[in-house]
């Protein structure tokens, strides 16, 4: 329960984006809280206790401490995990959005009597894929490209300048995100199988972690009343692994759930696969079609006593079957 937090104030920055929309949602369905929000996009919603800030370019916004000043809770959910550009504006983007815009939240947070920022970082921290482990908060950061780096030193900034001060935070690195009308890798994957063509993906077997919104902006409100998450670092994902291949049998089966008809897959040799993404220059693709990533959930019930609220198969249907707001 959140009644103990009546009349808190919360901001929520990114608040126009995926995630953030989803969350803005739920805490406007908790009916507890104040909220702020930060977008530069519009958002059509007018309730009491809701305050809208737009801001054009968070990035050169410097005056953080006026919105900050009355805000009890700061979940910072702005970043960037895309960039088309050159390698050198890519890195500084990265830099900027997802690092040093982090920075200036979290000093004014500290200047402003913040309790607790929560931040919401990126598995790719921990590395692009796993071996015979899955992935723990407790392994040392590999980041393999400039969005992984991004966060690691945002991570790190936080940790550092909360360390400091009575600043609570948590961390959280979230795998593949999806849901109603979700764009992206997971996107691409839902219109292949709506496409209904054959698939070359039956050697696609190795498994892979995901994380239905649902879930995910469960555990977002879930840190403001477990204080076993207060200054972690957390990987949060769906309790069920799962392959490419399974992926697209399931999502298969519910879309054409009312007919016979189902996506096929054959077979197709993995290194062709290889080559082609090597070929085209994504080799990033390869990393994501062909290699596992687990994260370890034991941590998520032993330590934290957290549940997901919804099974894999759940959130697929639900992924299938509503729409976002």
């Amino acid at each position: 329960m959140l009644s103990h937090l009546s009349n808190k104030t919360v901001l929520i920055t990114g608040a126009s984006g995926y995630i953030g929309s989803f969350l803005v949602k739920k805490f406007l369905s908790l009916n507890v809280f104040k909220i702020k929000l930060i977008t530069r996009r519009k958002i059509n919603l007018k309730r009491k206790n809701l305050e809208i800030i737009y801001l054009e370019n968070v990035v050169q916004y410097n005056d953080w401490v006026s919105i900050i000043k009355d805000v009890n809770y700061v979940f910072h959910l702005i970043g960037v995990s895309h960039y088309s550009k050159s390698l050198r504006s890519q890195k500084d983007y990265f830099n900027n959005v997802n690092f040093l815009l982090t920075e200036k939240i979290v000093k004014a947070s500290l200047i402003s009597k913040v309790e607790k920022i929560i931040f919401l970082s990126s598995i790719k921290v921990n590395g692009e894929y796993t071996n015979e482990k899955s992935f723990l908060s407790t392994d040392k950061p590999n980041p393999k490209d400039f969005y992984g780096t991004s966060k690691l030193k945002a991570e790190s900034k936080i940790v550092e300048l909360c360390k400091k001060s009575n600043l609570k935070y948590t961390i959280i690195r979230s795998p593949l995100v999806y849901g109603p009308n979700i764009k992206g890798n997971f996107g691409l994957i839902l219109k292949a199988v709506k496409l209904g063509f054959p698939l070359p993906t039956l050697y696609l077997k190795m498994k892979r972690s995901f994380i239905s919104i649902y879930n995910l902006v469960d555990f977002l409100v879930f840190t403001l009343k477990n204080k076993n998450t207060d200054n972690e670092i957390v990987l949060v994902a769906d309790q069920e692994d799962i392959s490419i291949s399974e992926l697209i049998s399931k999502l298969s089966k519910e879309m054409y759930r009312n007919s016979n008809f189902k996506v096929i897959q054959y077979p197709f040799p993995l290194f062709l696969i290889k080559w082609f993404f090597k070929f085209i220059g994504r080799d990033d693709f390869i990393y994501k079609l062909l290699m596992p990533l687990q994260i370890n959930k034991n941590e998520l019930k032993a330590k934290y006593f957290w549940r997901e609220k919804y099974t894999l198969d759940e959130g697929l249907k639900k992924t299938l079957h509503e729409k976002n707001i």
